[in-house]
């Protein structure tokens, strides 16, 4: 039944149907082919549409740092972390000084939008690193 409500939630999702909800409404044994037939309910909910400014994200990295994908829904929060993890991904690309905001339009009959702005900033790189107190180890 798991993995039948992850199926129906998945052809969603890959319809930007993000906010769907689907609930279990029967399940019935058939003892001649010895399967289970369930009856589901669904509301696809609006379409979601989210977009990346100031910076290129592949569609898969995006699915990955923004968690609206893996929670079904869209509020403050999951926006915010989603603010946290582009900066995160960023920081650890060297761009120390990311700035990550997010604006966020919903409309009664189009899709609703979602919007990350990224501004980079300059990127850093390490030139060396040096240990003082070195004892053990050779300095090249």
């Amino acid at each position: 039944m798991s993995r039948a409500l992850t199926g129906v939630r998945k052809q969603y999702q890959k319809k930007e149907r993000l906010e769907a909800a689907i609930s279990l409404q029967s399940k019935e044994f058939q003892p001649p082919i010895n399967h289970v037939d369930y009856a589901f309910a669904a509301n696809q909910g609006p379409i979601v549409k989210i977009f990346v400014n100031g910076t290129k994200l592949s569609r898969g990295k995006i699915r990955n740092l923004v968690p609206v994908y893996q929670e079904g829904s869209v509020d403050e929060d999951l926006l915010n972390e989603g603010n946290k993890r582009i900066r995160d991904y960023y920081q650890r690309e060297g761009y120390f000084d990311v700035q990550v905001t997010h604006d966020h339009v919903e409309s009664s009959n189009g899709p609703t939008i979602i919007t990350y702005t990224v501004k980079l900033g300059v990127r850093h790189r390490v030139e060396s690193v040096q240990v003082s107190g070195n004892k053990y180890f050779n300095t090249m």
